[in-house]
């Protein structure tokens, strides 16, 4: 309980960052949420993420000040229910482009580049943390002031209820 508390308190303090509001197809997005959830797309403009283990070697993210570098997260938070006692699930996926970017097709371990990763937070034992994602296929494109992003992907580690990602935004 203790590791899903301070991982909590990290992802805190790493959303304590400003981020922008992104404009994104409506349909789209609801296309990449289970239906007993909610998620959000949020961009961190001039920032960079790093992962990091505390004292009990539970990894968490931070994120940093990196000129020309931003952090796409999609965040992923199932609906609770009120008979259960610590019901809380979420999953985030982070990725860091930069400013530039044009286009970028990348496959399995090359989605390390980006540092493609997804953040599980929960009660469930020693399944909770930061995993970085290298088995899938990630690619974006820049064209008429937006971007396209086509993420697929697996994770062999933990269970997770996210497997891709399609969205179109601008920032």
């Amino acid at each position: 309980m203790t590791r899903l508390f301070i991982l909590f308190i990290a992802a805190c303090v790493g959303m304590a960052c400003q981020s922008k509001k992104l404009r994104f197809d409506e349909q789209l997005h609801r296309q990449n949420c289970p239906e007993n959830g909610n998620c959000d797309l949020r961009i961190y403009t001039d920032k960079g993420v790093e992962t990091k283990k505390d004292e009990f070697n539970a990894s968490y993210q931070e994120l940093y000040t990196a000129e020309g570098s931003h952090v796409l997260e999609f965040e992923y938070v199932r609906n609770t229910s009120p008979e259960i006692q610590d019901d809380q699930y979420r999953e985030i996926i982070r990725i860091e482009f930069d400013d530039d970017l044009q286009a970028l097709s990348l496959t399995n371990k090359e989605l390390n580049q980006v540092k493609v990763s997804l953040t599980r937070l929960c009660n469930c034992r020693g399944a909770t943390g930061v995993y970085p994602i290298d088995q899938g296929s990630l690619k974006m494109r820049r064209q008429n002031g937006k971007i396209e992003l086509d993420l697929k992907f697996s994770l062999s580690e933990v269970p997770h209820e996210i497997h891709s990602i399609q969205e179109v935004f601008s920032y």
